[in-house]
């Protein structure tokens, strides 16, 4: 599980859409559009824990996005983000 997936999950549930994207957008994230979709794709398929059960090669054909930008969205989600 990504850092923070399982309390972003927790505050979308609580209907908190909007506190978590704002986290999101002043941190690093900004306006990286290739994380951002591989971050939606990964709320999407998170289960109840926020635990996301699949490969990046999966993330990349059921998001049509590029492997190589799934690859370069999870190392940045996986970052630390001292900004968020």
């Amino acid at each position: 599980m990504l850092p923070g997936l399982r309390h972003a999950v927790s505050d979308v549930r609580r209907g908190g859409w909007a506190k978590v994207y704002r986290r999101l957008w002043d941190g690093t994230m900004g306006p990286d559009w290739p994380t951002w979709s591989v971050w939606v794709l990964m709320l999407a398929h998170a289960d109840a824990d926020g635990i996301v059960d699949m490969t990046q090669e999966a993330l990349a054909a059921r998001g049509g996005i590029p492997l190589d930008e799934v690859r370069k969205a999870v190392a940045r989600l996986e970052a630390p983000d001292l900004r968020s």
